[in-house]
């Protein structure tokens, strides 16, 4: 049987109890992406990291919104799942054989503890709005 771990378990701080913190939209992700490839074709088809996992593509806006997203994310419209990418320093690569695809340093297939780097860029006027964890 497969042994899948989730990125959180992966990153998770030892000494912060695991209900402290909401999972953060990367490693939500991350673990979706890592399980499409575990759900076959109806998942791969939708959304796939790129053979070099340092890119993903989402090829089915439909199905990955209406079959995936649902499962990982509370998004449901495709442009509000874009903001989030692009608050979280994800690009939308235009050229080359990538074009497409969202790309961010520190996203990586395989390294998920470089996504403790990741910063999401804060929005003017959520100053009320409290964060994940103390």
């Amino acid at each position: 049987m497969l042994a899948i771990h989730s990125a959180a378990e992966e990153i998770m701080d030892p000494l912060r109890p695991a209900h402290c913190c909401r999972e953060q939209f990367p490693v939500k992700l991350y673990d979706m992406l890592e399980l499409a490839d575990v759900h076959g074709p109806r998942w791969t088809d939708a959304v796939t990291w790129l053979s070099h996992g340092r890119a993903f593509r989402i090829l089915d806006e439909r199905e990955f919104m209406e079959v995936i997203v649902p499962l990982f994310f509370k998004q449901t419209k495709i442009r509000s799942f874009y903001r989030q990418l692009n608050l979280w320093g994800f690009r939308r690569l235009s050229k080359g054989t990538d074009a497409g695809a969202w790309y961010n340093e520190y996203f990586l297939r395989g390294a998920p503890k470089e996504m403790k780097k990741m910063i999401r860029i804060k929005i003017k006027g959520n100053k009320g709005k409290k964060p994940n964890c103390p």
